[in-house]
């Protein structure tokens, strides 16, 4: 197993054990608060797609394993006993020969990268002979030693073809790599982005609760001043109306925390009721977004799609050398050297492979040519196609993370604009209610000066909170377009990092 898998799987260990006892004290109690952490954690335990890609990480180093191990040598060994009668012509007649032969050989055999095969090999046999014409013609020794080389000079010839299907598996490992940070990084931002919307979800039910009490009070001081006397029965009806309004809003809020819940927690895996689930601190606050070519030079550099893409042309270039060998004749040449001795006695016999009346050297040339070679011709020409279409698709690929970081970040900075402006708003929302809540106490402004001015303060807070929760949101997916989300995630959590 490589060290790189290893890895992988360690961190997949690391996660899960960081997980279970974060995921214990939240089952523990449904007041218990979620951390970042904790979704993290229970995420990389729980998630089908994480397991899914680091399964596929798991085939692709197999394969490279494979690879690796194509070009080792083979050792064989052969045994072989015959026993029987056969007739042999003689120059009376046909008379019949009973044998026993034994024989065992061993050898080796090795191919290289380059195509060249060599092999060696020893051989012992053993005969005995009786025929009732010719009586015993006893015990027969022979050896044998012989030396291969087999080189092609076209199909089959050269390092790059021979290496060519290594190439292709360490570029899937790569790829597959790639994948599984692809998805530990989406699924972290989509974690943390369905924590920030569960957070702005409780936000907005607590900013509508709060506007209830505030309508609930503004309506109970405007009634001791009907009993007083000094307004009417119809001054009441625009804060009856806003009271309404704020719990018809409520009751929409908690709808929306309730499905903001069920999101979370099928992303972490969760098998116990969304109810329960609540988030313990606040969107991280803004920070100045990123130069827009320092982020774009770094999504082309860590982008884990663009990563995937290039992989897949090394993979389609590899293909295509092995689809270009293919269509070639094969011509190869052979040259063979052979000792072999011949005795009564094995002495003799093994005596025999030093002398020169046993050896023989050949030589001998192999052409093979397709009579139609159309087929292999086309499968090169398709390979050579999937290589452009895949540098192609890198190339849309490209272009497509480029205009989405332009996007994001110029949203982010929108949103951060509108951000500063919507607390500025919210400040003066809540100084109009107190200054309008003044003037109904000493008659200069009506109940539904104030209602309105609590309506603008209750949606002023509500757009603060969905604008920070936006805002992280935008972070979140830009640090995923630029492939530095789990980086800064190693810093802060072990539940989700990059595989190398």
């Amino acid at each position: 197993m490589s060290k790189r898998y290893c890895r992988v799987r360690w961190l997949i260990a690391l996660a899960v054990v960081v997980s279970l006892p974060s995921a214990g004290l939240a089952q523990s109690s449904e007041t218990q608060l979620l951390s970042t952490r904790d979704a993290l954690s229970m995420a990389a335990q729980n998630n089908p797609s994480l397991r899914s890609a680091v399964i596929e990480l798991e085939r692709a180093e197999l394969a490279v394993r494979r690879e690796l191990y194509t070009f080792v040598p083979t050792w064989s060994l052969d045994a072989s006993a015959q026993i029987g009668r056969r007739p042999n012509l003689s120059t009376m007649d046909i008379v019949t020969v009973e044998s026993q032969s034994y024989e065992v050989s061993t050898g080796l055999s090795h191919t290289f990268p380059a195509g060249t095969q060599v092999s060696g090999s020893v051989g012992l046999d053993n005969t005995l002979q009786d025929s009732p014409f010719f009586g015993d013609l006893g015990s027969t020794w022979g050896a044998d030693i012989q030396l291969q080389i087999v080189q092609p000079w076209l199909r089959g010839f050269g390092h790059d073809t021979g290496l060519a299907a290594r190439r292709s598996a360490r570029a899937e490992s790569d790829a597959a790599i790639a994948r599984r940070n692809d998805e530990a990084s989406r699924l972290a931002r989509d974690v943390l982005t369905a924590y920030w919307q569960v957070w702005s979800a409780r936000r907005n039910v607590a900013i509508q609760q709060d506007a209830l009490d505030v309508a609930r009070r503004a309506l109970e001081d405007a009634r001791s001043r009907l009993h007083a006397g000094a307004i009417a029965e119809s001054d009441l009806v625009p804060l009856k109306t806003e009271a309404a309004r704020i719990r018809e809003t409520l009751a929409s809020s908690r709808s929306t925390l309730t499905s903001r819940r069920i999101e979370l927690a099928r992303l972490m895996g969760m098998e116990r009721r969304a109810e329960s689930l609540r988030t313990s601190g606040d969107p991280p606050k803004p920070s100045a977004p990123p130069a827009t070519r320092e982020a774009v030079d770094q999504a082309r550099q860590q982008s884990y799609t663009l990563m995937q893409q290039r992989q897949q042309i090394e993979v389609a270039r590899a293909q295509a050398d092995i689809a270009a060998d293919q269509k070639l004749p094969r011509l190869d040449t052979t040259a063979r050297l052979n000792a072999s001795g011949l005795g009564r006695d094995l002495p003799p016999a093994l005596e025999g492979l030093t002398g020169l009346d046993g050896i023989v050297g050949t030589f001998s040339i192999s052409l093979q040519l397709p009579v139609v070679n159309k087929s292999l011709k086309a499968k090169a020409q398709s390979a050579r196609l999937a290589v452009d279409r895949a540098e192609a698709q890198f190339e849309a690929a490209e272009d497509q993370v480029v205009a989405n970081v332009q996007t994001q970040i110029d949203g982010l900075r929108t949103v951060q604009t509108r951000l500063e402006l919507a607390r500025e708003t919210a400040r003066l929302a809540g100084e109009n209610v107190d200054y309008q809540r003044a003037r109904f106490e000493n008659g200069a402004a009506t109940a539904l000066d104030v209602a309105e001015a609590l309506q603008d303060q209750r949606e002023a807070q509500l757009q603060v909170a969905q604008l920070r929760t936006e805002t992280a949101t935008r972070r979140l997916a830009l640090e995923d377009l630029t492939g530095t989300l789990l980086s800064r995630l190693t810093l802060e959590d072990s539940a989700l990092q990059p595989a190398e």
